[in-house]
């Protein structure tokens, strides 16, 4: 939805779609009539602006077709949505029983990921609305740490300054701005907002330099994608931090709207039990723990977390990097979420000019605990669009109302 603000400040709300499995071309359309249209009837809304996730299999198909691209253009309009924002990160099989570190291939070192970034801004150059002035696609924050080596930033910088150029060239030539940004992640070589300044500051910008091109052009078409549960689960102040890289000079050109998974010190005892069942087994749930010192422990992923079980005795903060739906409040002591340092964030962004775009990405309402999954497409509708609201009571509160 479109949200303006009392001075003129406008940007939208959204979600984004890779909540849903959707690998291939027909099963987008699918999802736009199944998901996307109930949850903007829901919501009460002439028209609901999408984050919309595109696999490599899908961007294939739509770049090479132009009817593709005329009959997904044909389904938004029917349906009264419109796409400002792409989730670039993922790009084979979200959904697949088992993704886990495989969501990191290929990495920004790799001509693939290249490749398929600049198809989702040629599809989404054509798509976007007339009167929104910049489309939006978050990526991810390089390659994962693990299987980095000495030079992957180097690597790395240098294909994102060649994409630059590229994204400038599609500006000249079609006149739509598309910022594609990098997306800070737990156990990536860009996982801080502090890792995330110096990427921009020592490797992208000498990058494009080395290209004898201004390194303006990293300013007008690359920047950062501000997931909230990232941040908190590193225990990053997401105020602060928003902060330094608005100091940066770097233009955050996305929010994701997101809560991590919580336990105060106080209920360290009780954590493994707590954290139990959102151990599963398709994605990456990164763990890091806080001491009464403020020494920050990471395991990356919660399986091995929960193993080390001597780690629960001590007075500890716990954090989880699972999803867990915003407005989602645990029953007890031991588990809660991150939905504070969420709240804190919006009103900072609120303030921020230009805005970004905002997007709730709660992409595992499918692997929740029984209790809390949904059991059916109603209750899975019913679920992000209260989300939705979640996101979007905390924008009125800074003076914010829906357009639309």
């Amino acid at each position: 939805m479109r949200i303006r603000f009392p001075d003129g400040g406008r940007t939208i709300l959204t979600y984004c779609t890779n909540v849903h499995a959707i690998e291939d071309f027909d099963s987008v359309l699918a999802a736009l009539a199944r998901y996307c249209a109930p949850i903007r009837r829901r919501l009460g809304v002439r028209r609901l602006s999408l984050g919309l996730w595109l696999s490599r299999r899908s961007a294939s198909e739509l770049v090479a077709s132009p009817d593709a691209r005329a009959r997904l253009r044909e389904a938004l309009a029917a349906s009264g949505l419109e796409l400002v924002t792409l989730n670039g990160f993922p790009y084979g099989d979200f959904h697949a029983e088992r993704v886990k570190e495989e969501v990191y291939r290929p990495d920004w070192a790799d001509p693939r990921r290249h490749r398929y970034t600049l198809d989702l801004s040629h599809i989404l150059c054509e798509l976007l609305p007339a009167d929104v002035e910049e489309g939006t696609i978050s990526t991810l924050p390089l390659t994962y740490a693990s299987t980095a080596g000495p030079a992957s930033a180097e690597e790395c910088a240098t294909m994102l300054a060649h994409l630059a150029v590229d994204l400038d060239r599609l500006a000249e030539r079609h006149g739509r701005q598309i910022r594609v940004c990098l997306e800070p992640e737990p156990d990536c070589i860009v996982e801080t907002s502090d890792q995330a300044i110096a990427f921009f500051h020592d490797h992208l910008r000498p990058a494009v330099r080395r290209r004898g091109v201004d390194a303006a052009i990293v300013d007008r078409h690359l920047g950062l994608c501000f997931d909230a549960c990232h941040q908190a689960v590193e225990f990053e102040d997401p105020v602060a931090a928003w902060r330094k890289i608005s100091a940066a000079g770097i233009r955050v050109g996305k929010v994701q709207l997101s809560c991590a998974l919580a336990v105060p010190a106080e209920a360290s005892s009780q954590a493994e039990a707590a954290l139990r069942p959102f151990d599963e087994i398709r994605f990456l749930h990164q763990v890091r723990r806080r001491d009464r010192k403020g020494v920050i422990e990471g395991w990356t992923d919660l399986a091995p977390a929960l193993a080390a079980r001597e780690r629960f005795v001590e007075p500890a903060d716990w954090r989880v990097h699972f999803h867990v739906p915003l407005h989602w409040e645990p029953e007890g002591q031991a588990l809660r979420t991150t939905a504070k340092d969420l709240l804190g964030l919006i009103a900072r962004v609120a303030a921020a000019r230009p805005l970004p775009h905002l997007e709730v990405e709660t992409y595992t309402w499918n692997v929740l605990p029984d209790s809390l999954r949904p059991r059916d497409d109603e209750t899975l509708v019913e679920g992000i669009a209260r989300e939705i609201e979640f996101a979007e009571r905390a924008l009125a509160a800074c003076g914010a109302q829906r357009e639309s």
